[in-house]
């Protein structure tokens, strides 16, 4: 019998267990690919489809309903958070708020001033700085201006905030202040800003003195009764004796034009201008039915009017030179205001913006904006001259004429005559003029100066583990792509995020097929080497 050379046997079992290898290194890195297509960019929102995302493109604003339902509350009361978020290690500032709680005070400095909640769409573009005293959710810029710093407790959206600035900062805090921030997709804009203690400002002070000051407009306006009258159907206010007016609810809602008589738009400009709404009601401003000088105030009046003025500032987007008209509404549930025109303080109220701009500032309990806020500060052009003349004039005149005569005759041999005149005359003359004039000037000018600021920031992190079965994740962030892992909600509801998988969850496909063909190659080759070393056996025989 034939038989074999040894070495050829050797070589063929060799070789039999190379393929073995082969086949095993194979199919694991046909695992290792199938693993590779499962990876984040897999992951949807769990609530949101195709259809809401061309929905939300509409800009359509919340309902008031969807407003209130939100107002006080914290992002863990309606944000539902698929995966734990990343604890913010960012140190906190001991800085606290340094402005004042007076309506003045915040009407030329804040854009918006809201108790609880700032929502806004798209189209709400806000030129000025904010302060929100519990959400923040605003799907455009902030703080073009900045009059002051701004805040919010909780940040949920913000497209940006203002890198430079159209006015002088000079001697102006600029930071943007938060508490804590839930927009982990926008991390380059969280460490633009500084993190505060959430006793930063107290808001339950600074609407108790608003409240107070709202209701003092409210008394000043009910003095000029005679200011108030009605003419067809339109309620007129006549301004020729007084700055102040308060009118009823129910007169404001009946009236089909609010007609403002003896009165500018440019007064209303330079001068303050009050108009105070009361009832504790739902109320509608529509600037359409609000007449001056025979105008209605939409079509964008001031916005078009102050274009041509030396303190215009990017075509009338900002303005420095005063804006006097106040609407109070003090205890208003809610304001719908159609093309605002005036700054607005209801501070008990939900307070909703629609229309493409406005101008003037807000104050309110909640706010949800669909209209781009143009800052007009309240009155910051000031010119006062004092003059006190005080004349005083003292003449005293004393005069003292004293005479006597004393005359004796004696008529003896000797004759003697003594004759004694004595007159005394005393004159005093005192003349004191005081004359004080103190005469007191102040002017402020605000200097504008443009910045244009671009910033473009790119982050890519890729991460790669090798384990027994190897799995790639790619993860590329920047300012228009979003991955998976967002946390945010809309103004109507939560809108929950599904990230992917943790490696526990995650389904590694071909990790079975692996096992199985492993066992069998192995079989295999142990049944090779096997009949290897009978037939060995036999040919030895």
């Amino acid at each position: 019998m034939y038989k074999r050379p040894k070495k050829k046997q050797k070589i063929q079992a060799i070789i039999a267990i190379l393929i073995c290898f082969a086949c095993i290194l194979y199919y694991r890195d046909t695992d290792f690919a199938t693993e590779l297509d499962a990876t984040m960019t897999d992951a949807k929102p769990a609530s949101v489809t195709d259809a809401d995302t061309d929905a939300d493109s509409e800009g359509e604003c919340a309902t008031q309903t969807d407003v209130v339902s939100m107002s006080g509350t914290t992002p863990e009361d309606t944000l539902v958070i698929v995966e734990e978020t990343i604890e913010d290690k960012k140190p906190v500032s001991d800085k606290k708020y340094e402005g004042e709680y007076h309506i003045d005070y915040i009407l030329s400095h804040y854009s918006y001033f809201v108790q609880n909640d700032l929502t806004g769409n798209y189209v709400a573009d806000t030129v000025g700085s904010v302060v929100v005293g519990n959400r923040l959710e605003l799907q455009n810029t902030v703080g073009k201006v900045k009059a002051a710093a701004s805040y919010a407790k909780y940040l949920i959206d913000l497209v940006d905030y203002h890198a430079g600035s159209w006015n002088d900062t000079t001697g102006i805090d600029t930071n943007f202040y938060y508490t804590e921030s839930y927009m982990t997709y926008k991390a380059w804009l969280t460490n633009r800003m500084v993190r505060v203690a959430d006793d930063y400002i107290d808001m339950d002070e600074a609407f108790s003195v608003i409240n107070e000051e709202s209701d003092v407009l409210r008394k000043e306006g009910l003095t000029a009764e005679e200011a108030v009258y009605k003419e067809k159907n339109n309620l007129v206010l006549d301004f020729s004796n007084t700055k102040s007016i308060t009118i009823s609810g129910e007169d404001y809602k009946a009236a089909k034009n609010l007609v403002l008589r003896n009165v500018t738009g440019k007064d209303l400009l330079d001068c303050a201008y009050t108009i105070s709404v009361e009832g504790a009601d739902d109320f509608v401003f529509d600037s359409s039915k609000i007449q001056v000088e025979g105008k209605s105030l939409n079509n964008n009046y001031f916005y078009n009017m102050v274009k041509q003025e030396k303190e215009c500032v990017q075509g009338g987007q900002y303005y420095y030179g005063g804006f006097g008209l106040l609407w109070n509404f003090p205890d208003a549930k809610t304001v719908t205001a159609h093309f605002l025109a005036g700054n607005l303080v209801a501070p008990s109220g939900d307070v909703t913006l629609k229309g493409g701009n406005h101008e003037g500032q807000v104050i309110a309990k909640n706010v949800n904006s669909c209209s781009e806020s143009h800052f007009y500060p309240y009155c910051t052009t000031t010119e006062e001259t004092t003059t006190t003349e005080e004349v005083t004039t003292t003449e005293e005149v004393t005069t003292t004429e004293e005479t006597t005569t004393t005359e004796e005759t004696t008529t003896t041999e000797e004759t003697t005559t003594t004759e004694e005149v004595t007159t005394t005359e005393e004159t005093t003359t005192t003349e004191e003029v005081t004359t004080t004039e103190e005469v007191t000037t102040t002017e402020e000018v605000t200097t504008t100066e443009e910045v244009t600021t671009t910033e473009e920031v790119t982050t890519t992190e890729e991460v790669t583990t090798t384990e027994e079965v190897t799995t790639t994740e790619g993860i590329t962030t920047t300012e228009e792509e979003i991955p998976a892992q967002i946390v945010t909600t809309t103004s109507s509801t939560a809108t929950e995020y599904t990230s992917a998988k943790d490696d526990s969850e995650t389904v590694k496909t071909g990790d079975s097929a692996v096992l199985e063909l492993a066992i069998i190659c192995l079989i295999s080759s142990a049944a090779a080497i096997l009949l290897l070393g009978i037939r060995k056996k036999k040919n030895n025989r």
